[in-house]
């Protein structure tokens, strides 16, 4: 069924499985990215035209280059809040798992080139396949891979089976509380990042599934995830 065509009463129920005490509280989320998202836009447009201007000044190239970074900082933030009010989800429909973490994998690959950082996929066992969002159960593994790609400079390996559980390794978080990675911004990063863990992991519970951290290898840190399978 389509979750637009359930009742209020149900769509309640659905939001505080999410962790909104009250629907109001996602209508706020929603309401406040749709602001932000304009008002990034009309900085953006503002700042093409400075930059088109003044371009053959490289006093003003330089301030407008600093600008650009810090607005795609604050669209990736603006980017995370959405995911983290709404994450999505439509109606479920069986998954390959194997399939929805590799590509996964291949949306981080260029980034991981990038930052000269190693990325792969460990799947052990036949295919498994699991109820559920694809497109939701993606951003939520893309949010986690683009995450563990910013913290140090291990191997980043996303591990799993056919047991619908499994594991990322290669998160170099010197610090951090595996007991309070998922609240919300209690991990500072710039840009993408603050939001990142606590969207997964809704997005997770919403399937029935878990997410969680432990240490990990080296003195890392090990993301644990599972999802139930059909």
């Amino acid at each position: 069924m389509d979750p637009s065509d359930s009742s209020p009463a149900d769509r309640a129920d659905r939001l505080r499985g999410l962790g909104f005490r009250d629907p109001a509280e996602a209508s706020f989320l929603s309401g406040l990215t749709h602001e932000l998202r304009n008002a990034a836009f009309g900085f953006s447009a503002i700042l093409d035209a400075f930059q088109a201007r003044y371009a053959d000044r490289e006093e003003a190239l330089r301030y407008g280059q600093a600008l650009r970074m810090h607005l795609e900082q604050l669209t990736g933030f603006v980017e995370e809040l959405g995911a983290y009010g709404n994450p999505g989800l439509g109606s479920p429909g069986p998954l390959s798992l194997p399939g929805v973490l590799g590509e996964a994998v291949a949306t981080c690959e260029p980034r991981a080139r990038d930052s000269g950082r190693t990325l792969r996929l460990e799947w052990e066992g036949p295919p498994l396949q699991v109820l559920g969002d694809g497109t939701a159960l993606r951003e939520a593994f893309v949010a986690l891979l683009r995450w563990a790609l910013g913290q140090g400079t291990a191997p980043v390996v996303l591990a799993a089976g056919p047991s619908a559980a499994g594991h990322l390794d290669g998160v170099q978080a010197a610090g951090l509380d595996p007991a309070r990675v998922f609240e919300p911004f209690y991990f500072r990063a710039a840009g993408m990042g603050r939001l990142a863990l606590p969207v997964a992991r809704r997005i997770l519970e919403a399937h029935g599934g878990t997410l969680s951290a432990a240490p990990g290898p080296g003195g890392g840190l090990r993301i644990l995830f599972h999802l139930p399978s059909p």
